[in-house]
């Protein structure tokens, strides 16, 4: 390879003709040095840890950066996209908070992103302690109604 491409592939949009677990080293064979991706498992806020390993494991292994990871969102093509704005779902985004945060530490990820509607905006987040906290505050002011 002659050069590293500036730029971070979205492997949730780039690379679908390969399995999820092999876009990382895809991005790689394309000159990508660095990723990111919407959340792996959009039916699943708490993914099996076998299944969080085998992700961690393929983004290591492709020598690629992972510098940014979306919060569990749901169903993104569909009407519950960006659960924390549902109040009766807040609990399934509360419980991905430590999933999340763990991946990113695991990866040293500088950024972690809530989707807060259907228009796409997010709300990025880069300490991971403060994270922690906006993200559960938030979620308990929607789950109680005062957001």
């Amino acid at each position: 390879m002659g050069h590293v491409l500036p730029y971070a592939a979205n492997c949730t949009f780039l690379f679908t003709e390969v399995d999820l677990l092999e876009r990382p080293a895809a991005a790689r064979a394309a000159g990508f040095d660095a990723i990111e991706f919407w959340w792996p498992w959009p039916d699943q806020p708490v993914p099996p840890d076998t299944e969080i390993d085998k992700f961690v494991t393929a983004i290591r292994d492709a020598g690629v950066h992972l510098i940014g990871l979306n919060f569990f969102a749901g169903d993104l093509a569909g009407a519950d996209c960006g659960v924390l704005s549902i109040p009766a779902r807040s609990a399934e985004f509360r419980d991905n908070i430590a999933v999340t945060m763990g991946i990113g530490e695991a990866l040293g990820v500088p950024r972690d992103e809530v989707g807060l509607d259907g228009s796409g905006d997010g709300c990025r987040i880069g300490d991971e302690h403060t994270a922690e906290r906006r993200v559960s505050s938030h979620a308990d002011a929607l789950s109680s109604g005062r957001a």
